[in-house]
């Protein structure tokens, strides 16, 4: 059990887990308001899409920038710069809803806003951790960080769907903004992060920078491969995410409180799947790990598709708690090895090149809420899984080397420095 939570030990650690816990609450609540807000609007899949595609399409132009500046700033203020951002953007939504002129133009605006908030602050957050931990505890405090993400959604899911129907969809909005707003506060309790900092007078304009990101992550093979294995897992499966409100109300004919309860049950796999691998951290089996949950995730979405088709509602909540498991126990593995062997001065920019690849879940929604409103999202499900088990099957026959004889982890190259052309 101590080994579970062996980066509990530093207190800094501590705080910053804090605040994810609190951030990432606030973020569950929203998207269960967003996505059901959206489809009630509206009436169909199609437009919950496009209201995630307005939370990608930044991330897609503006995660780079981010990356850069995180390794440019002071971490601490950066986050907390971004986090107030966020809550005035929760608060905005609140208002709108509450003075009735909430639509779906204004949803797509406010997820402009949002994601490219979103951008600057996953980056920072996700390279501010080694700082905080040695290295050797490095794979135990990125699982902890999923633990925090994924144990709000245990939780969370279920209260934004209690409080939309007793209070109001407009309640949820703004016990968002108050829980971002708290959360500047905790992170106001760490140290500045300036480490990274040495020789920054002598880097160059963002845009170079960027350009040094890029051809370290190129210059290693390892590097390469774990952003293909983020990338098709984020383009293929994660948007499943967006059709769930209509799969819920059009296919369970269920309502918002039993919404929350379908994505509270897939947090309680996720919570599990992010502490089993806090335990294992320390094995050199993670790339064969990466590679089982990977199937599993495949065909976890084939079995939410099937089980829900035959069983319905009781069905889907089976299939959603081994979904959790395996998709974020696959996305936990694949940080952590990112993060392990990568150069402490440039993981902001390897971190955001790797928010890419989850900015492409959003840019995918549109086009497959269409597919699931000609269909049916049990159908699109079954579908998606079935790539995902074949792109995992690809990686095992292309490289079972890596899988069979893994290495210890090691450095990527050295970087490419500023002033290189």
């Amino acid at each position: 059990m101590r080994q579970t939570f062996a980066a509990f030990r530093y207190r800094n650690y501590r705080i910053l887990w804090l605040s994810m816990a609190a951030s990432f609450t606030a973020m569950q609540m929203q998207m269960v308001a967003r996505g059901w807000l959206a489809h009630d609007i509206s009436g169909t899949n199609a437009a919950v899409g496009v209201v995630m595609l307005s939370w990608g399409i930044p991330q897609l132009l503006f995660s780079l920038v981010g990356g850069a500046y995180a390794d440019r700033m002071d971490k601490r203020l950066l986050l907390t710069i971004t986090q107030t951002l966020v809550g005035l953007t929760a608060l905005a939504t609140a208002v709108l809803i509450t003075i009735d002129v909430i639509s779906i133009p204004w949803l797509f605006a406010l997820g402009l806003l949002q994601g490219t908030v979103f951008a600057f602050n996953m980056p920072a957050r996700q390279a501010l951790v080694p700082e905080l931990v040695p290295r050797e505890e490095l794979a135990n405090a990125i699982a902890l960080n999923n633990a925090a993400m994924n144990g709000t959604r245990v939780f969370a899911p279920a209260v934004a769907g209690v409080l939309m129907v007793a209070l109001g969809v407009d309640i949820v909005f703004y016990l968002q903004a108050a829980l971002n707003f708290g959360v500047v506060a905790i992170l106001w309790q760490l140290p500045r992060s300036t480490a990274h900092l040495a020789g920054a007078t002598e880097r160059r304009n963002v845009a170079r920078e960027i350009g040094v990101g890029l051809r370290y992550l190129w210059a290693s093979p390892a590097l390469r491969l774990l952003m293909l294995m983020a990338f098709v897992p984020s383009l293929v499966g994660m948007p499943y995410i967006t059709l769930l409100p209509g799969f819920a109300a059009e296919e369970l004919h269920v309502g918002s409180g039993a919404y929350g309860v379908l994505l509270a049950v897939s947090g309680v796999g996720a919570l599990a799947g992010s502490l089993a691998i806090a335990w294992l951290g320390h094995t050199r089996r993670l790339p064969l790990l990466q590679a089982l949950l990977g199937f599993g995730f495949g065909l976890s979405l084939v079995t939410l598709g099937l089980l829900a088709a035959w069983f319905g509602y009781s069905g889907a909540l089976v299939a959603q708690v081994t979904l959790g498991l395996a998709s974020t126990g696959y996305m936990t593995v694949n940080s952590t090895m990112l993060m392990a062997n990568s150069d402490p001065a440039l993981h902001g920019r390897v971190m955001s090149i790797y928010m890419l690849t989850f900015s492409v879940f959003p840019l995918m929604s549109a086009p497959l809420g269409a597919l699931a409103d000609r269909t049916s999202a049990s159908a699109t499900f079954i579908l998606l899984g079935a790539l995902i088990a074949a792109f995992m099957a690809l990686v095992a026959i292309a490289s079972p080397g890596r899988l069979l004889h893994p290495e210890p982890a090691r450095r990527a190259p050295a970087p490419v420095t500023a002033g290189d052309d």
